[in-house]
């Protein structure tokens, strides 16, 4: 007779949350890698970095890390627009975009690497990267207007 472990989870259960990675076969799933990530935040903001790191954590099983994701992405392009605003004139344009690009690389290395590399060689894909400037294309033409528009609404008369 064999005794079970009363503070085991059940089988069934047991890392329900990372269930698609961990099964050893990622064979459909797609991934973003993190130079997506990077070309996505050059193009179109923090904001479509965010939005593949979250379409990373729906697609491993996390959907309250996609959530966090997508936050912190919006509160860092409105920090990086009003940033812009407050730089001194004569500051290099490239500065901010390419550190914003590469803390957001690093950060997907971070959080997701390991992961994307499980998907990958379990046979998951990468995404095209004709999907992520697409995606950063879009994104950059959605903060433009927006920025346009909160300039118009809220510029002073002259």
């Amino acid at each position: 007779m064999t005794e079970q472990n009363p503070f085991a989870p059940p089988s069934e259960l047991a890392d329900a949350s990372l269930a698609q990675p961990q099964t050893g076969n990622s064979v459909g799933l797609k991934m973003y890698v993190p130079n997506h990530v990077a070309v996505a935040a050059f193009i179109g903001s923090p904001i479509a970095g965010a939005w593949l790191l979250g379409a990373n954590f729906e697609a491993l099983g996390r959907p309250g890390a996609r959530s966090k994701a997508l936050a912190l992405g919006f509160i860092a392009t409105v920090a990086i627009f009003a940033l812009a605003f407050a730089l001194p004139e004569g500051t290099p344009n490239s500065i901010v975009p390419l550190a914003y690009t590469f803390a957001l690389r690093e950060l997907a290395r971070w959080q997701q690497g390991k992961d994307i590399e499980r998907v990958l060689a379990s046979g998951g894909t990468k995404h095209s990267g004709w999907r992520v400037a697409g995606l950063g294309l879009l994104f950059m033409v959605i903060t433009v207007s927006i920025a346009v528009g909160a300039y118009v609404a809220f510029a002073p008369d002259e």
